[in-house]
């Protein structure tokens, strides 16, 4: 740009010389002349240097103006981000920065840990209080089968009970009126070998004599039967005995008679208290089912709002552990699947 700006000026030096040279080649005119071309020769110096002076200093505005295009071209736009400067850091910065970032990190894993914890905590307390709900129910469920197992259990004890004082009661009636039939008859007759037969067998057994049958026993079966017989013809002894046995048997009868009635009293008593209190123990079985009953309906009813929501699910990570169940409740831990096949294919018995 420089070679350029330095070319006009070349080019405006010829320009003067040439006007300056008819004043050197007129020497021979006149002197105003002369000093009048002198003049005009200084003017067109001071003319020369001028426009020497202007084009010199055209070049530098032309390189000022340029650079402030290039300048104000080189500028950012308004709306651009300034470029950002890159920084240099040392090794004391950069460790640093190491070290806040590394407390930062740590600091971020603390939280998270202790939010982990939390939660895990969280889930522990759900599922412990959840699985510590389903034990008490199972507890309370199992109690009550309990009791109504027992209750059942004493009401047919009862039961038995009142069935065998009535089959008793019921065997002696029978016995008595066979008494009263056959013994009367019986003392009419005379028995051989045997004079104290009402005393020593019909009178101190319960079973009456009516028929004998196979003895059991070595000395019973040498020994003969007794027969009774009753002759055409009675002696005045026989006779006598006759009426002695008629009167022993009557008396007899009616001490069996009067003992029977104390024994039906006693009897039938005991059984109205047996009939009580099995009516006690019935109310209160009639009283725990319709409890059940209610319970039942009421677990009916509310089934949707105790049961745990698919989100509590997710929280308690699948389903009850049985293990955490039978410990709360107080029951033996259930064998898992895997032991029972095992235990079945060694042939032991599994407890359930």
């Amino acid at each position: 740009m420089a070679e350029t700006a330095t070319s006009p000026a070349t080019d405006a030096r010829p320009d003067s010389r040439e006007i300056s040279t008819p004043a050197l080649v007129n020497q021979n005119d006149e002197p105003s002349d002369s000093r009048h071309n002198a003049e005009q020769l200084v003017q067109g110096q001071d003319q020369d240097q001028d426009m020497d002076a202007n084009k010199a200093s055209r070049p530098t505005m032309q390189i000022h103006h340029e650079r402030r295009e290039s300048v104000a071209s080189s500028k950012p736009e308004v709306d651009a981000p300034p470029a950002k400067r890159q920084r240099t850091l040392g090794a004391e910065e950069k460790k640093r920065g190491q070290r806040l970032f590394g407390n930062l990190m740590g600091t971020l894993a603390k939280f998270g840990k202790e939010e982990k914890t939390r939660n895990s905590t969280e889930k522990a307390k759900k599922r412990d209080e959840l699985a510590s709900r389903v034990a008490e129910k199972i507890r309370s469920e199992s109690n009550r089968v309990h009791e109504i197992t027992g209750l059942t259990r004493e009401i047919r004890g009862y039961r038995m009970e009142i069935e065998k004082k009535q089959q008793e009661m019921n065997i002696r009636e029978m016995q008595l009126k066979t008494k009263i039939r056959q013994l009367p008859k019986m003392s009419r007759f005379l028995l051989t070998d045997s004079p104290d037969w009402l005393t020593t067998t019909i009178a101190t057994t319960t079973v009456m004599p009516i028929s004998f049958g196979p003895a059991r026993d070595k000395q019973t079966a040498e020994k003969p039967k007794p027969l009774f017989y009753l002759p055409h013809k009675l002696l005045p002894a026989q006779d006598d005995l006759i009426d002695d046995q008629l009167d022993k048997v009557n008396k007899y009868l009616d001490d069996q008679e009067d003992e029977f009635d104390e024994y039906q009293a006693a009897t039938k008593k005991a059984i109205a208290e047996i009939e009580e209190k099995k009516s006690v123990v019935e109310e209160k079985l009639s009283k725990y089912r319709q409890e059940d009953q209610d319970r039942a309906a009421e677990r009916l009813g509310a089934a949707i709002t105790d049961a745990p929501t698919p989100s509590e699910r997710e929280e308690l990570d699948g389903d009850i552990n049985m293990q955490d169940v039978a410990k709360a409740s107080g029951r033996p831990p259930v064998p898992e699947r895997d032991d029972r096949e095992e235990s079945r294919a060694a042939g032991e018995e599994v407890e359930w």
